[in-house]
């Protein structure tokens, strides 16, 4: 056997060898664990952020807010927010997380303010109980 036979032998010899350790290292890495899906759905997303604040924007325009008023409520909205992404679209939990926000919400609200806010929820309960809206 020539040289040339011996080093190229050898080469294909060390990639054969490099290849293999390379997939049993790949093969046997530890994966690590998938996070529980409970945690997922307790996190808000950006997604029901940007939601949060986009009915916080129709509710500041709605309801003709002043500035401090929207400071005041801005937490509320927010605690809300997660709490709504988390319970099933037309659910009587949701309607009763939105009543329990207007209720909140009202120290804040001036007397006007008030009567809006109650059309806003009495809308949603029609909608709940698929009364047409007028």
């Amino acid at each position: 056997m020539n040289t040339l036979s011996v080093r190229f032998l050898s080469a294909a010899l060390m990639t054969v060898v490099f290849v293999c350790g390379f997939l049993a290292g790949r093969l046997t890495a530890p994966t690590p664990l998938a996070e529980p899906a409970i945690e997922t759905i307790e996190t808000p997303t950006d997604a029901s952020l940007a939601t949060s604040r986009r009915v916080m924007r129709r509710y500041i325009e709605d309801l003709d807010l002043t500035r401090e008023q929207s400071r005041q409520l801005r937490p509320l909205f927010e605690s809300t927010g997660k709490r709504m992404v988390l319970l099933p679209k037309n659910s009587e939990d949701r309607l009763r997380e939105l009543e329990r926000f207007h209720k909140e919400m009202d120290p804040v609200l001036s007397p006007e303010q008030r009567i809006i806010s109650k059309e806003i929820l009495d809308r949603a309960r029609e909608m709940k109980q698929g009364r047409p809206i007028q």
